[in-house]
């Protein structure tokens, strides 16, 4: 969902056992204001905030294991207005403890190409990554990554598949309008060997 107030609602929806919920999200603002992400009243853990160099973007991962099954909402609170945008994608077979399994986070200036690298702890986890641009364009997956979700400067994507052995792991994406690019990576892992 996209949306230019302080607050915004949008549903997503969760099946299945052993569930993972993410949600990125973009601000267009010189602060952190971010506070809370709900998912159907509970609160979602925070992996960030991630700035470019001037700052005029943040970006947040959000994360919530066990999520309540079916449609629910996804609430973002700020504390200021701006233009603000979030990318959800969910996932089931996840442990419900100890996650994310890894995280990191990386800014480049000026580019086409952005990179999240990470490397996963735990066998057959999975990764997740959230990047944004601020050049006005849609990134794309370009190599490691499948998009889950995708809107003028912000995407969330995942590995695709079980990370065997842990490894360093990188997804690449791209954008046809060059600018500065932020992303934020975690890795889950399985609820039992896969």
């Amino acid at each position: 969902g996209t949306w230019n107030t302080t607050n915004g609602t949008f549903s997503h929806t969760t099946t299945g056992v052993n569930r993972i919920l993410f949600v990125g999200v973009l601000v267009e603002s010189g602060a952190d204001i971010v506070g809370t992400v709900t998912y159907s009243g509970g609160t979602m853990t925070k992996l960030g905030p991630q700035s470019n160099s001037i700052p005029n973007e943040f970006i947040y991962l959000f994360f919530l294991t066990n999520p309540a099954p079916g449609a629910n909402d996804i609430i973002v609170q700020a504390s200021a207005g701006s233009s603000t945008g979030a990318v959800s994608a969910s996932y089931t077979g996840v442990n419900p403890l100890g996650q994310p399994d890894a995280s990191g986070s990386v800014t480049t200036n000026s580019t086409t190409l952005g990179t999240v690298n990470l490397t996963t702890v735990a066998d057959n986890s999975w990764m997740t990554s959230f990047v944004g641009w601020d050049s006005g364009g849609t990134p794309l997956a370009s190599s490691g990554v499948i998009a889950r979700g995708s809107t003028i400067d912000r995407a969330l994507g995942d590995s695709g598949t079980a990370i065997t052995p842990p490894a360093l792991t990188s997804q690449i994406w791209s954008n046809a309008n060059s600018g500065r690019f932020l992303g934020i990576g975690a890795s889950f892992s399985p609820s039992t060997g896969g």
